[in-house]
């Protein structure tokens, strides 16, 4: 069973195991940041903050503003340089993490 849709077909070229590569590590970065828990456990962060009734109201705002960002993000990759847009925002999350 060769041909184009064999998965191991994405070994086999040098650049597609570079990209494979790359992408990994930025999913790993991703999960070093802890940010899916943020997300996850944002209502109980927030009511514990003292937002009270509004934490529930306030976690949907940032579920809506990481959705709006994910698609501007997705629209400026497509419409520049992909290795650009990841180095400016890797180096805005660095930022935001010191």
């Amino acid at each position: 069973a060769s041909g184009p849709g064999r998965l191991g077909a994405i070994f086999q070229s040098k650049s597609t195991r570079r990209s494979l590569g790359i992408i990994s590590l930025v999913m790993v970065f991703q999960q070093f940041t802890g940010i899916n828990s943020v997300i996850y456990f944002s209502s109980q962060i927030l009511d514990s903050a003292g937002f009270g009734v509004s934490a529930a109201k306030t976690a949907i705002g940032l579920a809506l503003a990481q959705m709006v960002g994910t698609a501007y993000s997705a629209s400026q990759a497509d419409a520049r340089n992909r290795r650009t847009v990841l180095l400016v925002s890797g180096a805005g999350m660095a930022v935001g993490m010191a």
